[in-house]
């Protein structure tokens, strides 16, 4: 008997059947991933929900002393002239937060060294590399295909949580009520559609800067795997293409 089950890097509904059922299912045309497939994928997702918890001091020292050998005038002009060394891995840790990569240290610092002299705030910071970093992060989430495949939100969604942003010592937040969170959750589930990122498509939504930002601290452990961005975080040269729309879904 095969048993139902839901595959954690699409959401999509699954069914696991015994090994030897497996050409005939293939025959039936029923789409079949080994279960070494399978685990590989879930290595994957855990390692790229987590990433940020494989990143330290100790591991961004590394790094920085990795750009060093060819920057030595870059980090100088940094660390720890105007960042800490654990603003600056606070910084690489809200980015892999949210699956921007940090590979391209030069670039990063470079951005940083221009940002630094108007604010220290690690997430702040973070908000504006994603802009600088938008070709890397395009050329991720494209495949390298150069469209990007996206969701979009409904004015109706963007007008309640806009009118929803209170003011707080710690910065602007969203105080959105219970109902409303739960319409914006069926909303999406109904909106996503699984099938089409089995293959490992990333789930791309897009939205105005503030909406975003929300969006990522308030879903992110709802839907670990999609990715949120705003639209001025892509690159001109990559074609964005609509493939959905969230719509308020019905509250509790």
């Amino acid at each position: 008997e095969a048993a139902v089950a839901r595959v954690p890097w699409s959401r999509a509904e699954a069914c696991i059947i015994p090994s030897g059922e497996s050409s005939a299912a293939q025959e039936a045309g029923i789409r079949v991933l080994s279960a070494e497939r399978v685990i590989f994928n879930h290595l994957l997702v855990i390692l790229r929900r987590n990433a940020a918890e494989f990143v330290g001091i100790q591991e961004v020292s590394g790094m920085i002393e990795r750009l060093k050998q060819d920057r030595p005038d870059l980090v100088k002009a940094l660390i720890p002239t105007q960042l800490t060394l654990q603003q600056v891995t606070e910084v690489l840790k809200h980015l892999l937060r949210e699956r921007i990569p940090v590979r391209d240290l030069r670039l990063i610092f470079d951005s940083l060294a221009r940002y630094a002299a108007s604010t220290k705030d690690p997430a702040t910071l973070a908000e504006y590399l994603r802009r600088d970093l938008r070709r890397l992060v395009c050329a991720r989430y494209s495949a390298g295909r150069g469209v990007l495949n996206y969701y979009a939100l409904h004015p109706e969604i963007e007008r309640m949580i806009q009118e929803a942003m209170v003011d707080t010592p710690a910065g602007p937040e969203v105080a959105l009520s219970y109902d409303d969170q739960q319409r914006l959750i069926a909303g999406m589930e109904k909106a996503i559609d699984p099938r089409r990122h089995l293959s490992g498509e990333a789930v791309v939504l897009s939205a105005m800067p503030n909406v975003r930002r929300y969006l990522a601290h308030a879903l992110e452990h709802v839907f670990p795997d999609v990715v949120f961005l705003a639209f001025q975080e892509i690159a001109p040269e990559c074609v964005p293409n609509q493939i959905g729309i969230v719509t308020p879904g019905e509250g509790e």
